[in-house]
């Protein structure tokens, strides 16, 4: 809430006195800046005793002499009064003595009175209504008007007739007599009303947030657009290493925002990826709501790489409220009635050192908070609860669209290059394209790697310097670019991402004398002006009191240069700095400016992937030190364990040298893993020569793959084939049509894709793809992937011709699951006589109700502009899926547009479609008028109130309260709970949501109370876990363990009771709860000793929740139950690959071993051994062990 009514909204006033001790004395000083010495009681005033000549009819009496409380005297002088005021009883007029008043007011000589009985407040210019404030919450609002008119700054400084001439009147009298507003709008209007100048502060920095800073422009031959990150980004909930397949259905950010289930939801991408300019349209996006009083919630956003230097979180969070409007002397002063969302930036960028204490204070901020953040994959933190979504490269049809907005005649040649340079993957991040589109417009070519990119672009910054160097005769280039050197190098020696000012000032004064004798910079140049205009470049974002690079790669890039000069002065620099892989990036980036990295892999015998990386970025090396790189990377082809092999063959794919490119050829007549031969079939393919292509057509009917450890042989020749023309491309279609593969699947659809994408696409495939598609969809027992990939594909090249076709389909051939991809593939139509023909299957067809319901879904999600009217027919069909499904989708359209259709079924007695009606007024936002306005169904049914309570949560709807008193009244009766757990405990998850406590406890108290369950119901129990998630965490943990004690061992004997309580602990992530996890563990472990059915198998449950959890205080109890668990019940050993993945995360030195002890014991078992080597690696890495070269086997001594 606003302060002014934190203060004064609860208090009651018995009389007068207490008015003006209580209210006007602290809103004086307090809010209007006067001292106590300012405020003259009447009687120390020397007022002129005038006649008041009141009348009656004016609440005055004859022959009163009726004298105000207080006189305004500047610096407690009599002879300076600026205005009178008076103060009422609580239930007196207001109005009362104004004609005696104001004769009072002119014989102290000054017009201005104000007036007020705790509750209304008047101010008067004599006989005009200046300001008029009905109560606190509209005094809380209009509170800058009042300061603008009575405040000590204005009064001191401005005439009455000045004030006057500036002030709003309308505004400030608004509500005499009439309501401001509605109520809950006035209620959002006193929460927001401390905090407005802040929001607008907020909505200006971040109006441009697509933009990096304000002074980059070394992509200024690109016209920057904001592209809505609705429609560019998508995610995957984050999985781990060892799940394989991937989920198959992205999420868009509006379903990551409107899911409530918990406060914490980590970003995940890589460098370039959009995650911060995600968090700052986000931040954006809220303060508009707020200031346009949508929304109530707070945006606060933090740079966290700015943590450290005696800044803490809580530091950022109150610098950021005071720099941008909002004073705040304390992170616990902030109103404990406002709501706050935290978008927390770079969590990956905080110093190690401090991770710690901010996870602390962001597991803290989400006790009430939503918390955004962002990472990078390599510093991804355990919150527990919280939501990961890993960001997704943007797909080949984004690529394309951004790519034609700026070159769009060249596009394919740009693609071309894209390939050759082998550039694919990173074209798919935001900013590197941004980077490969600005410089190939300006040259026409593209660089190879990144580390070229940067430096192409860190060029381009160069040349915009100098020209204004031209123009003003600043600093040289070579100068700004030596110190960003020295500063980058700095940050990265000191292992911090920002540097104080006064340590850069440090850094600067050492360089500035030295420069200035060299006659490089303007004798007397200051450090400040020497920051000035190095923040200019726009590579620098400098605060107050620090500073540091907008950018990790340019921090990079600046701090190779800065090796580099260390480099050349003592070619030894690196070979300190080899043990500690953060400067792995910076290595890499020196290989990238030397004219010869043959030194720098000399000293990098020990470090193969490292020397071979810096091979990769620069090829020019002696044919010795190459040889010995390439031979060893060719070893590692060998090794055991296949990520450590594919690795090797990837590093050897991207060398630009002969002896590594004839490897992939040599392949095929030696003895080498399959894979290796795998890779090598889709690696020769690039080099498009006829040597080539009989070898890959040498392997067309090879068959092998393994659908855990990723490798396909028929994927790999089809990527093979790619490179060549329709021939092999046809060749491509054929061989799909004989494989039932899922990864074959995949990788087809990607290059047909990509093929469209290069307008590669041709008649003649595309003919060929359709014919699949429909034997594909004939043929009996068939997997559904291909046809998905298939239709994911024809989608692009739409045919209404063909779409008649396949829409008889599924009439003829009724296996229900594959009309999913005629779904997928005809909704992507733009074609009103594709839509028509769907229209008329759907009132045609008999009784096959999946069938008619999966097509009636083209129609809703069609990416064609279907018109209104369509939806209005479909909602008459007699299928009610098929009718709410319709009134779903019109949320397309203005609400103006279809209010009359909606409200028809809002108003309904129809359970379902009311539901549907109430979910288009939640996505389209007009839930909140219809709940202000009171407005909202008398009758409401079960599905309806689920959907009111998403609203409830989207839009923090307070003002919805009564109606979840009346649900919780109708639960309550006959305890009709019992049979609606759901619902119940939907509503207990709001009321908690809204920060109703009370309420949210009672409602799990019909189910808990404390200790126990009350009812007798495997059911409800089943329901009660199922919504733990959305309530508080202790009890959510009380509840948890309740169900464990109630059900386990002996309640449970298939066991379907203990996998709903670990859902619950993936739900929760309680550490708590570990302990419950372990006794299951034990008893399972148990049980496989007895050779009890299943129960080894069943194992990996258990420990796939610990892995989410466990910490190195675990490490012990993982350690000693590795030798029961190694045994093999199916499934390739789930239970001891589980483990080994807690050691990667819980693990420590100690235990080393234990995972290579277990990988000679599998020295056969590739999953196993993958699995090993990624734990070593985490453990080597976060302990800060060297191990750089090949596999943990290969390892002598741990």
């Amino acid at each position: 809430m606003g302060k002014l009514f934190d203060e004064f909204g609860n208090l009651s006033f018995h009389n007068e006195a207490e008015v003006s001790q209580n209210f006007i004395l602290p809103l004086l000083q307090t809010y209007l800046g006067y001292a106590l010495q300012e405020i003259l009681p009447e009687h120390y005033y020397a007022a002129k005793d005038v006649y008041s000549g009141v009348k009656f009819s004016e609440g005055g009496s004859k022959s009163l002499n009726h004298r105000p409380d207080f006189v305004i005297c500047l610096d407690g002088d009599a002879m300076k009064p600026k205005f009178i005021i008076d103060s009422k009883g609580p239930n007196e007029g207001i109005d009362d003595h104004l004609g005696q008043l104001r004769s009072y007011a002119i014989s102290v000589g000054k017009n201005f009175l104000m007036m007020t009985n705790g509750k209304e407040l008047k101010v008067y210019d004599v006989n005009t209504l200046l300001f008029y404030s009905a109560d606190i919450s509209d005094l809380q609002i209009k509170l800058s008007y009042l300061v603008e008119l009575l405040g000590r700054d204005n009064q001191a400084m401005k005439s009455d007739i000045h004030i006057l001439k500036e002030f709003n009147y309308e505004y400030a009298i608004s509500g005499a007599g009439v309501s401001l507003a509605d109520q809950e709008l006035q209620r959002k209007k006193v929460i927001l009303a401390d905090f407005q100048p802040y929001l607008r502060k907020v909505s200006t920095d971040f109006m441009n947030w697509h933009l990096p800073t304000q002074h980059f422009q070394a992509i200024n031959n690109l016209e920057a657009r904001k592209i809505d990150p609705n429609l560019l980004l998508s995610f995957h909930s984050h999985t781990s290493k060892d799940d394989r397949l991937p989920d198959k259905s992205p999420l868009k950010l509006q379903q990551i925002e409107s899911d409530d289930a918990v406060r914490i939801k980590l970003i995940v991408g890589e460098t370039g990826s959009g995650k911060t300019s995600l968090l700052r349209y986000l931040a954006y996006k809220a303060a508009q709501f707020c200031i346009d009083y949508q929304e109530t919630r707070i945006p606060i956003f933090v740079s966290l790489r700015e943590i450290g230097h005696g800044y803490k979180l809580e530091d950022l969070i109150l610098a950021g409220l005071n720099r941008n409007g909002y004073s705040c002397t304390s992170f616990f002063d902030l109103p404990d009635k406002n709501d706050f969302i935290f978008y927390l930036d770079a969590f990956d960028e905080i110093g190690e050192d401090f991770r710690p204490e901010v996870f602390t204070a962001i597991q803290n901020l989400s006790h009430k908070s939503f918390c955004y953040i962002s990472t990078r994959p390599n510093a991804l933190p355990a919150f527990r609860p919280s939501a990961t979504f890993d960001l997704l490269p943007i797909s080949e049809t984004q690529i394309k669209e951004i790519v034609r907005q700026h070159i769009d005649s060249r596009y394919y040649e740009f693609q071309r290059q894209i390939d050759d340079h082998n550039l694919r993957a990173e074209s798919g991040n935001i900013l590197l394209l941004l980077f490969l589109i600005s410089l190939f417009k300006e040259s026409g070519t593209l660089p190879g790697t990144v580390s070229k990119i940067i430096a192409a672009i860190v060029a381009r910054v160069k040349i915009w310097q100098d020209g204004k160097n031209l123009q003003h005769q600043a600093v040289k280039w070579e100068v700004l670019e030596s110190l960003l050197a020295s500063l980058a190098f700095e940050l990265f020696h000191s292992g911090e991402i920002a540097l104080t000012l006064a340590g850069t000032e440090r850094l600067l004064l050492i360089a500035l004398p030295e420069l200035e004798k060299q006659r490089k910079l303007p004798p007397g140049m200051t450090t400040a002006e020497v920051l000035d205009i190095i923040a200019k470049t726009g590579l620098l974002i400098v605060n107050h009191d620090h500073l540091y690079f907008w950018h990790r790669l340019f921090l990079n890039h600046f701090a190779a240069l800065g090796l580099k000069a260390k480099y050349l002065q003592d070619s030894n620099t690196i070979s300190t700095l080899i043990a500690d892989e953060r400067w792995n990036v910076v290595i890499v980036g020196l290989a990238a400016l030397l004219p010869s990295v043959t030194g720098v892999v000399s000293q990098l015998e020990n470090n193969l992937w490292l020397s071979g990386y810096c091979l990769v970025e620069n090829n020019n090396c002696g044919d010795n030190e190459a040889g010995r790189i390439i031979a060893k990377l060719i070893q590692q082809t060998n090794s055991s364990v296949p990520d450590v092999r594919q690795k090797a063959a990837r590093y050897l794919s991207v060398i630009d040298l002969a002896p590594a490119r004839q490897f992939f050829f040599d392949v095929f007549a030696g003895d080498y893993p399959a894979d290796i031969k795998m890779i090598a079939l889709s690696t020769i393919g690039k080099t498009r020569s006829s040597e080539a292509r009989a070898i890959i057509y040498q392997q067309l009917d090879w068959e092998e793959s393994s659908f855990l450890m990723g490798p396909s042989a028929q994927a790999h020749v089809a990527r093979g084939l790619y490179y060549y023309d329709e021939t092999e491309h046809l060749q491509i279609v054929s061989n799909w049509k004989k494989t039932m593969n899922y990864l074959m699947d995949q990788e087809c659809k990607n290059i047909f894709i990509e093929l469209y994408s290069q307008n590669r696409l041709t008649p003649q495939l595309i003919a060929a793809l359709k014919d699949l598609y429909i034997d594909e969809y004939k043929a009996k027992g068939h997997g559904m992937e291909k046809l998905g990939a298939l239709a994911k594909i024809l989608s692009l090249v739409p045919d209404d011709v063909f779409a008649a076709k396949i829409l008889d389909l599924p009439f003829i051939d009724k296996e229900l699951s594959k009309v999913d991809s005629i779904y997928e593939l005809l909704k992507e139509y733009r074609s009103q006589a594709v839509i028509e023909l769907v229209i008329a299957k759907l009132f045609d067809s008999g009784e096959e109700h999946y069938i008619v319901e999966k097509l009636a879904e083209i129609i809703v999600d069609s990416a064609y502009d279907v018109p209104k009217e369509t939806f209005f027919k479909l909602i008459t069909h007699s299928d009610s899926n098929i009718a709410s499904h319709a009134i779903g989708a019109l949320k397309r359209f203005s609400y103006a547009e279809v209010k009359e259709v909606v409200e028809q079924h809002l108003y309904a007695e129809q359970p379902q479609l009311q539901s549907w009606a109430v979910r288009v007024l939640v996505d389209n936002g007009e839930i909140v008028r219809l709940v202000r306005s009171q407005k909202f169904p008398h009758k409401f049914f079960t599905p309806g109130a689920h959907t009111l309570l998403k609203g409830v949560r989207r839009f923090h709807l307070t003002e919805a309260l009564p109606l979840m008193e009346r649900v919780f009244e109708a639960l309550a009766e006959n305890k009709r709970y019992e049979s609606e757990v759901t619902l119940a405990m939907d509503l207990a998850g709001s009321y908690y949501f809204l920060g109703t406590i009370k309420k949210h406890t009672e409602i799990v108290s019909w189910f808990f109370d404390g200790i126990s369950f009350l009812q007798k119901s495997d059911n409800l129990h089943f329901h009660l876990m199922r919504h733990l998630k959305y309530i508080e965490p202790e009890l959510a943990v009380a509840v948890a363990d309740c169900y464990f004690r109630t059900y386990f061992p002996d309640g449970d004997p298939i066991r379907f009771k203990t996998g709903v309580f670990l859902d619950a602990i993936d739900d929760l992530g309680q550490y708590a709860l570990v302990p419950r996890v372990k006794q299951i563990a034990e008893a399972l472990l148990s049980d496989a000793k007895q050779a009890r059915t299943h129960a080894g198998y069943e194992l990996e449950r258990p420990m796939r929740s610990l892995v989410k959890l466990v910490t190195s205080a675990d490490e012990d109890w993982i350690l000693e139950r590795l030798d029961d668990m190694n045994y093999n019940d199916g499934f390739e050993f789930p239970q001891l690959r589980r483990a080994a993945e807690c050691l990667a995360f819980a693990g420590t030195t100690k235990a080393l071993s234990y995972l290579r002890q277990i990988a000679k014991q599998h020295s056969e078992n590739e999953i196993i051994l993958n699995v090993c080597q990624n734990a070593y690696e985490q453990i080597c890495s976060r302990e800060k062990i060297l191990f750089a070269n090949g596999d943990l086997l290969q390892v002598r001594n741990t």
